[in-house]
């Protein structure tokens, strides 16, 4: 180790110089000892300590790091790069807050570098600054254009923000740049999706898939862009892929649960929400999807057990007493589900659902009240055969009550009795009548017609028989789908009324009124996810 050596800048040079040709091949012990010498022959040479840091930072002895960027801004104040690089010091620490200061330090001594603005740019968007992340990366862009990275980055912090269109422009520019990058289109694919451009969000991620075939997000999001457009069958088949590239994914066995039950196959969506609380037992997402299950299958104490373990796992989610109390007023349990509808409300406030399921409970609470206070009709008095009285009871001075006007209800018309002959009764209508009775026979819809006088007159049975004709005739009449779904529903045969609502649906993909009645199935049903996104998805129709 060299000691009170002369100073000596050429010596000091050529040791720096070693220094870094040492430290760019990965040696980073021997690159120390040059450097080190190099500050032994000049002792006031920035670019040694600054370098020396450096190596320091790559081997994880940030203190060492520090000590030495601190001599060099004692030696050189104004110099930017120092502060540059205690912005990767920090960085490297996860200090992000302190790197933000040390990055606009060296700009504010006019270190106008692309690379600084960029570094400055993912150090706000670390800390949630988007905004100020998306200013800083315009800098970054403006000193140099050929970069695809930062057009990439700030779509990143659009894309946090909610301004998809923007981060569609910025992966335009990327992509045009780099076209060979499969996380572009998957992020341009994620933003297509979240305009509602779901056609454009599947070209992207399709070209994802060709250029990483094991894209696990990309699936994914695929999945999802097939599930909105009602394709349920193809995002299955997106999701089943995800799985087996990633099947230590709660949530994408919670979504193609959600897909199972938009085709009618709980079974299958019990499954896949078992799996789900397998892989992440301490989630309380998955015990709820699953008491949605139990429920639908009318398993309402497996259910119950479910939603509890959820509240159990976070007694803070509101989404678990929201849960649960929607269960207990399904079934009937309706103080129950006031005191955890209560609960939800006060955790989300804000949520209008959780209130509309309050107020439903508390008027029906009110309700039982009513009934409970209304007076009893006194029974009119029985006759019977005489008997020989038993001696009075003592009877206590009676209390003097006020009397009690009494009105007297009008009394009801006298009968009008027809001249002639009375009137045949109309014969009631029925299904054999009209399936038998018809000559010629109807078309599907006039079947569909009849089909729903029955189902309007409460014959659910017979309106079913009739809509079976109606759609025997006309496979693709989602009139018929939905007409029958609303009897089976009637018939509180939700799992058929589902899979029908279904049908409807796969015929007619803009069938707000079917989305509307399977919404009320599956809410029936339990599944109070699968409601909600039929809910929205009808009112988006309605528009």
């Amino acid at each position: 180790m060299l000691c009170a050596q002369k100073v000596d800048p050429k010596r000091a040079k050529a040791a720096y110089e070693q220094g870094l040709k040492l430290a760019e091949s990965g040696k980073n012990n021997a690159a120390l000892e040059s450097l080190t010498t190099a500050i032994l022959y000049e002792p006031t040479n920035v670019a040694a300590y600054r370098e020396r840091a450096r190596v320091y930072v790559a081997i994880k002895e940030y203190k060492k790091a520090l000590a030495d960027t601190n001599e060099a801004v004692r030696i050189a104040p104004q110099d930017c790069e120092t502060f540059v690089l205690r912005g990767e010091l920090q960085t490297a620490q996860g200090k992000t807050a302190q790197a933000v200061e040390e990055y606009e330090k060296a700009i504010s001594l006019k270190c106008e570098r692309a690379a600084v603005h960029n570094s400055l740019g993912a150090a706000y968007a670390k800390l949630g600054r988007h905004q100020k992340a998306i200013e800083s990366y315009t800098h970054g862009i403006k000193l140099r254009l050929d970069n695809p990275e930062p057009y990439k980055e700030r779509a990143d912090s659009y894309l946090a923000l909610g301004q998809y269109r923007d981060a569609i422009d910025d992966l335009d520019r990327a992509i045009a740049l780099q076209p060979d990058r499969p996380e572009l289109f998957v992020d341009r694919g994620y933003a297509h999706g979240q305009l509602g451009l779901f056609a454009r969000g599947i070209s992207d991620l399709d070209r994802a898939i060709a250029l990483k075939p094991d894209n696990v997000r990309a699936y994914f999001l695929r999945a999802e862009s097939h599930r909105f457009l009602n394709e349920n069958d193809k995002a299955v088949a997106d999701f089943t892929e995800a799985l087996r590239l990633d099947p230590k994914d709660v949530n994408t066995w919670l979504a193609r649960a959600h897909c199972y039950t938009q085709l009618g196959q709980p079974e299958k969506a019990l499954a896949d929400r078992e799996e789900a609380v397998r892989v992440r037992p301490d989630k309380p997402q998955p015990w709820i999807a699953r008491g949605g299950s139990y429920h639908m299958m009318g398993q309402h104490e497996k259910g119950i057990a479910d939603r509890t373990k959820a509240i159990e796992l976070d007694p803070k989610m509101p989404e678990g007493w929201f849960a649960r109390g929607s269960a207990y007023y399904l079934l009937g349990q309706f103080e129950l589900a006031q005191t955890d509808l209560r609960q939800a409300a006060s955790l989300d406030p804000k949520s209008a659902e959780i209130q509309s399921v309050l107020r439903k409970t508390l008027d029906k609470l009110d309700e039982i009240a009513k009934a409970a206070a209304a007076p009893k009709p006194t029974p009119a008095p029985v006759v019977v055969a005489a008997a020989p009285a038993p001696p009075p009871a003592p009877v206590a001075e009676p209390v003097k009550v006020e009397p009690v006007k009494v009105v007297e209800a009008p009394k009801p018309p006298a009968p009008v009795i027809a001249a002639g002959k009375p009137a045949e009764p109309k014969p009631a209508l029925t299904a054999k009548a009209i399936l038998t009775g018809s000559a010629p026979a109807l078309s599907a819809p006039a079947y569909n017609a009849k089909a729903r006088e029955l189902s309007q007159a409460g014959q659910y049975p017979d309106a079913i028989e009739v809509f079976d004709k109606a759609i025997s005739l006309d496979p693709k009449f989602s009139q018929a789908y939905n007409g029958r779904g609303y009897a089976y529903f009637r018939m509180k045969k939700f799992k058929e009324a589902v899979a029908d609502y279904s049908a409807a649906i796969k015929l007619n993909p803009k069938y707000a009124n079917a989305y509307q009645n399977r919404a009320a199935a599956l809410n029936a049903m339990g599944d109070k996810a699968a409601a909600k996104e039929d809910q929205a998805k009808a009112k988006t129709l309605l528009k």
